[in-house]
């Protein structure tokens, strides 16, 4: 059976209403089973007053639920007032990617904030996996810039329990070059700061260290402290 509507009119071309059931059905083999097309308005419209979705749509078989493509837009766009929801959130209950995000010239995922949040959350609630892994082919691994006066590019910080291990608030490792590098371009101070218990509330002029070679710092001027001019390479130990 096949039907077909035309309404020039102000009201409705089609209409399906029901308490209990579906209130208008499309099912197609190969075509789609329900078309909307519209010139200035949507081409589909749904809208839900409980719990459920206004749109629903899912896909049996190795396809996607939803699909969309635009030519100069946002393929999806979510909005939400919400103070708890997301306006976008995935969900795999498999072993893949919540969302996956990919572009061939700009960034994969991009996350903006206007407050004092984030712009890009990640917590890892397992007990081995790191929370942000970043692996780049010529580039850096993990990239973060400020503006601040007081607050750091990158800071790492671990508030776990002293045990057997290293708790370090932040681990540098390589296997051809240095494992913690740093610059300066302030005439006052070292680029790395060393501080201890003993001496949080002044800073240690540089002495004789011995250990393990791992940072290295570069200072580009003179210091008003008496730090070295140019360069020196710094060793974790002991110092004399």
């Amino acid at each position: 059976m096949s039907f077909s509507s035309n309404d020039t009119g102000p009201g409705f071309g089609l209409q399906g209403i029901s308490v209990n059931k579906t209130g208008v059905l499309g099912q197609s083999t190969n075509g789609a089973g329900v078309f909307g097309s519209s010139v200035g308005g949507e081409g589909v419209h749904g809208e839900a007053q409980g719990g459920s979705a206004a749109v629903g749509a899912i896909n049996r078989g190795p396809g996607p639920a939803v699909f969309g493509i635009a030519q100069t837009g946002e393929a999806v766009h979510g909005e939400t007032t919400s103070g708890t929801f997301a306006a976008i959130a995935g969900t795999n209950n498999g072993s893949g990617a919540g969302v996956f995000g990919l572009s061939r010239s700009g960034e994969g995922v991009h996350g903006e904030a206007d407050g004092s949040s984030a712009a890009v959350g990640a917590i890892n609630k397992g007990l081995l996996g790191p929370a942000v892994f970043g692996i780049a082919q010529g580039g850096e691994g993990v990239h973060g810039e400020t503006k601040s006066a007081t607050a750091a590019g990158v800071a790492g910080i671990n508030s776990g329990p002293a045990g057997v291990g290293n708790p370090s608030g932040v681990f540098g490792h390589s296997d051809n070059g240095e494992g913690v590098h740093g610059e300066t371009n302030s005439p006052g101070l070292p680029a790395p700061e060393y501080k201890s218990e003993r001496n949080r509330r002044r800073r240690l002029r540089p002495k004789r260290w011995f250990g393990l070679g791992g940072v290295f710092h570069n200072q580009r001027g003179q210091s008003a402290a008496g730090w070295p001019r140019r360069c020196c390479i710094c060793y974790f130990g002991t110092y004399r």
